[in-house]
């Protein structure tokens, strides 16, 4: 097995990317200069990480930590039982933590947070609905 390090991960990333994109222009003979500077600004902070495992400390544990939200979220709040309710209560949950980080030094906010965390409740209500369909089948058998 070949190990590389992750600043040459990241570089072969970037390398990837810049082909990929130019792939995309040959074809589509269009070229957007706001759309792909946003497209390197995502990327550049996507690839804003240390090491390989700070990377996935925080893509894992923001995603990981609104599953919970996702999946609570319907069952003590009736109300909230749709999909969208459910989506913009963790958006919200999220963007008030971030909110609230910003005047504190130890901490960073961050809109990868923000999506990452949405993202998580997404798959908390996409485990809550799972399991209700699955409940109701039983019960109509």
């Amino acid at each position: 097995m070949i190990e590389i390090s992750f600043l040459t991960g990241m570089i072969l990333v970037f390398i990837g990317w810049i082909l990929f994109r130019g792939a995309v222009y040959l074809k589509t003979r269009c070229f957007d200069r706001k759309h792909e500077a946003k497209q390197i600004f995502f990327l550049v902070n996507l690839l804003d990480y240390a090491s390989k495992s700070d990377l996935l400390l925080n893509i894992i544990g923001n995603f990981a930590m609104f599953i919970p939200t996702g999946i609570m979220t319907p069952l003590i709040y009736p109300q909230l039982k749709s999909f969208k309710k459910t989506l913009l209560t963790g958006a919200g949950i999220s963007l008030a933590i971030e909110i609230i980080q910003l005047p504190f030094a130890v901490r960073a906010s961050d809109v990868d947070d923000l999506i990452l965390n949405t993202l998580g409740c997404i798959a908390g209500y996409g485990i809550y609905a799972l399991v209700r369909l699955l409940a109701k089948r039983k019960a109509g058998k």
